[in-house]
């Protein structure tokens, strides 16, 4: 895993989340050792900046996961793991400021809101916008997501890829 990025933000601007080419990426430790690797699209977001600091929004829609195994992901969404039918989102709000190379935040997963630090890895600023990588590690008990622990394990690494285009005029 690469450092920290270093984010100089530009003092004003608002951006919103590209659906098409941004999403979560997770993984965590499944039976036997072998690693269960999975995607959960970004519906929405954004970040408004003003004066080095930025607020970030974020939705990802838990009813599109996908690790590449219809009955796994079956499973996953069911009322006994993520229950999608009640709960069909992952929402993120945080700050990031100037000084620190991480987004402060609060994740909220099947009804709970755990206080969560994204730590930027990558920062590409091009002429259509930035792209983004940040990662963090979850603990999915937290979130009241206890079922099946000899089959995954507890800890869940997310590697968010995300897409941010100004917002039109």
């Amino acid at each position: 895993m690469s450092a920290p990025a270093i984010l100089e933000l530009p003092v004003r601007g608002a951006y919103r989340v590209a659906p098409t080419r941004s999403e979560a990426r997770f993984r965590a430790r499944g039976l036997f050792g072998h690693t269960v690797r999975g995607t959960i699209p970004i519906r929405s977001g954004s970040v408004t900046i003003r004066d080095g600091r930025a607020e970030v929004t974020a939705e990802l829609d838990l009813a599109a996961v996908a690790t590449g195994n219809r009955r796994r992901d079956k499973d996953l969404r069911s009322p006994r793991l993520l229950d999608v039918a009640r709960f069909p989102s992952i929402t993120y709000t945080g700050t990031f400021a100037q000084e620190r190379s991480s987004v402060r935040g609060t994740l909220t997963v099947h009804g709970e809101s755990v206080s969560t630090t994204l730590d930027v890895r990558e920062v590409h600023r091009h002429p259509g916008g930035v792209d983004v990588v940040a990662t963090t590690r979850v603990d999915r008990r937290e979130f009241g997501v206890t079922a099946a622990p000899w089959v995954i394990q507890s800890y869940i690494d997310v590697e968010l890829a995300v897409a941010f285009v100004p917002y039109e005029d």
